[in-house]
């Protein structure tokens, strides 16, 4: 899987799914109009969650880039891996979540965002 951005704007937003974006169980406050937004603009959004309310396309495949196999820092710190793998360096790392985990957004040097705050 290769993200190829129409602009890069160096934002990289991972997100939890349930409780955050509105396809989780329970439904968040994240619509996935709103990802689809920031990634036209050059966000690159990325699912650190397991849940099986991962956003999918009409196809069922995967919406956005994944990484949901370990705790919770270090999907993120493979978000940021996956990235600089592709010779991308985001300046801002932003953890979207309703779980209000953000000591784990902490250890992987990631803003956290509680999802009901997610205004962009």
């Amino acid at each position: 899987m290769e993200f190829t951005p129409k602009r890069m704007i160096n934002i990289l937003v991972c997100l939890d799914v349930d409780g955050t974006i509105e396809t989780g169980q329970p439904n968040g406050p994240v619509t996935i109009k709103k990802l689809e937004d920031l990634e036209a603009e050059g966000c690159i959004i990325v699912i650190v969650s397991p849940s099986p309310n991962i956003p999918r396309r009409k196809n069922g495949v995967w919406r956005f880039p994944i990484f949901a196999d370990k705790s919770r820092a270090e999907n993120l710190q493979d978000a940021v891996a996956y990235l600089h793998k592709q010779g991308l360096d985001p300046i801002f790392k932003i953890y979207v979540s309703d779980n209000g985990d953000w000591h784990e957004a902490e250890k992987a040097k990631f803003i956290y965002c509680d999802a009901k705050m997610f205004m962009i």
